[in-house]
């Protein structure tokens, strides 16, 4: 596996997270909804892909042991599914970042002991930390549109 197709792949899905977060402050106020779901939508989506990885894992495992793998595996799916039905952004918003933290530690303490995911586990701690502050940012785009003042 190359490991400058992973890097490459892995900084272009921070595209959409900063894109989204620079049209939240920049573009018409008017807009500012369809943005904020965009993200919500987008994060959930790499949320899913994250919890994706761990099946992979269990799967090439193959043993009996790797269930708590394929149950973490899902939880980040159903759980930022939940989060972006919540009708408050503010609340959701927050969940979000807290739950790609989350992933991120999850990743960190289970996926060490495996030896093919030394470059995965090298990108995630700079991919998390961007697409956190994306998310951070949109939040704080609120003030902007008058929520939060």
């Amino acid at each position: 596996m190359s490991r400058s197709l992973l890097v490459l792949l892995g900084f272009a899905g921070l595209i959409p997270f900063i894109g989204l977060a620079a049209a939240s402050w920049g573009l018409a106020p008017s807009t500012h909804a369809l943005w904020v779901q965009a993200v919500e939508i987008y994060a959930a989506v790499i949320l899913s892909f994250l919890g994706g990885v761990h099946w992979g894992v269990a799967i090439a495992k193959a043993g009996a042991s790797e269930y708590k793998r394929l149950l973490w595996g899902v939880s980040p799916a159903l759980m930022a599914w939940a989060i972006v039905l919540i009708p408050w952004p503010v609340v959701s918003l927050t969940l979000l970042i807290l739950l790609l933290l989350l992933s991120w530690k999850v990743d960190r303490a289970t996926l060490v002991a495996v030896d093919s995911a030394s470059v995965y586990l090298g990108l995630r701690t700079p991919l998390t930390m961007v697409a956190s502050l994306s998310l951070l940012v949109v939040l704080a785009s609120f003030i902007r549109v008058g929520v939060l003042s």
